[in-house]
């Protein structure tokens, strides 16, 4: 009786099904990582877009410098459909959103296509380390900037702003025109 060397049918098959079960694992986590690269990507696009609107109201007054500090809002004038370049204080920006974001001039912000901010402003009082919001404090302000990408929330972030801070730099310049010596 001859022996024969060689591999058989049956070991063909299972050495295929094990290499089948290892890709499909490879591929699996090549998916699992390029979905989890796409998100970090988001959420990083996503912050420097709140970041710099944030940073944007965050120059502007604390209260209207023309209504004072009982108004709250948008006035008519402030608002042209477009462009956020007259808008004068914080709470201007309560409940605006835009898709897709648009800049203060009201250019595109390129490559943000399908993205969405939005911007929330509250009353809000510092209390220890908690912030603490209702509509009856008027020393400070919660401002909220949301960034969705697709419906989905990416991004979202928050600053609290002081009247007194307001109120600090207002006394610590000089009026205008006033040379400092």
């Amino acid at each position: 009786m001859t022996l024969r060397r060689g591999i058989s049918l049956v070991e063909v098959t299972i050495s295929m099904v094990i290499v089948s079960i290892m890709s499909m694992g490879v591929i699996q986590m090549t998916a699992v990582s390029a979905r989890t690269r796409a998100l970090s990507t988001d959420r990083v696009r996503g912050l420097a877009l709140a970041n710099d609107l944030l940073a944007e109201i965050q120059t502007r007054h604390w209260a209207d410098p023309d209504s004072g500090v009982g108004s709250f809002g948008v006035r008519v004038d402030e608002y042209d459909g477009t462009t956020r370049t007259a808008y004068n204080d914080i709470d201007d920006y309560d409940g605006w959103e835009q898709s897709p974001p648009l800049q203060i001039n009201g250019d595109p912000v390129p490559g943000f296509e399908g993205w969405a901010r939005s911007v929330s402003v509250e009353y809000a009082l510092v209390s220890g380390t908690d912030v603490v919001t209702s509509g009856s404090f008027e020393t400070g302000k919660l401002i909220t900037v949301t960034v969705l990408r697709n419906g989905r929330l990416v991004a979202e972030v928050s600053a609290f702003r002081a009247l007194a801070w307001d109120q600090a730099e207002a006394g610590a310049l000089p009026p205008t025109g006033e040379v400092i010596e």
